[in-house]
């Protein structure tokens, strides 16, 4: 009897450590999942969504009266390369460039233009009807020249470049001290519905049309014009 006391007594030591074990294993994995978590917040999913919806509530009702003092007013956005950024050369994949730039330009243009986002109005019907002016990217170009190390910060720099009569021009770049890692150009269309509306109507909406930033803006243009070019691309056959 003694004997089968001892053997029942060690399986409940042996139940009691499993169990212990397991819970250990449990914690363990739930540690190092919450710090890749962490480590990863900008990978994640809706993450992205996330951002862009704090530049809309900052933008637009926390700092709603912060108004651009010029239309080249600069923008900085700053961040990092997290570990799912990483590809196999162990820098920064050249394809998350964009999506940086996403959230560098939606910062600049809900700064610089937030007079024509909360108030434009269709010059013909002088109304909104529940519809909002918006400005969809019509296309980017980008030139590449240091890698960005894992988890090194950098910071994304934006301005309005320049303007024609329909697109308006994005620099950015990406820079870390003194290094220049990035350098994006990207071009936008002002739209209220399906009209397209003039850069320089804009401007004047907003109150940044003055004598000299409407001759610097065209002059810039010239810098970015080629660009436009490159849409002639889309007629020749593969």
């Amino acid at each position: 009897m003694h004997l089968s006391v001892s053997r029942q007594h060690v399986r409940e030591l042996s139940y009691l450590e499993t169990g212990h074990l397991d819970k250990m294993a449990s914690t363990v994995l739930k540690v190092v999942l919450l710090i890749l978590a962490l480590i990863n917040a900008k990978s994640l999913p809706l993450a992205f969504h996330a951002r862009f919806f704090y530049y809309m509530a900052k933008h637009f009702y926390v700092f709603k009266r912060v108004k651009a003092k010029s239309v080249f007013e600069p923008r900085q956005y700053s961040t990092h390369t997290p570990l799912m950024e990483i590809d196999f050369n162990l820098h920064k994949s050249n394809s998350t460039y964009f999506t940086d730039l996403d959230m560098a330009r939606t910062d600049l243009m809900m700064h610089v233009f937030k007079d024509y986002f909360l108030h434009y109005q269709d010059s013909e019907n002088k109304t909104r009807d529940g519809k909002w002016p918006y400005c969809p990217l019509g296309g980017v170009v980008s030139v590449f020249r240091h890698e960005i190390k894992p988890y090194s910060p950098y910071k994304v720099r934006s301005r309005i470049l320049g303007w024609d009569n329909k697109w308006i021009f994005v620099i950015s770049r990406f820079e870390s001290g003194k290094k220049l890692h990035a350098i994006a150009l990207s071009k936008y269309v002002f739209k209220m519905r399906r009209k397209t509306v003039p850069p320089e109507e804009v401007l004047k909406f907003c109150g940044l049309a003055d004598e000299e930033t409407l001759k610097q803006g065209k002059m810039d243009f010239d810098k970015a014009e080629h660009f436009l070019h490159l849409e002639n691309l889309e007629h020749e056959s593969i």
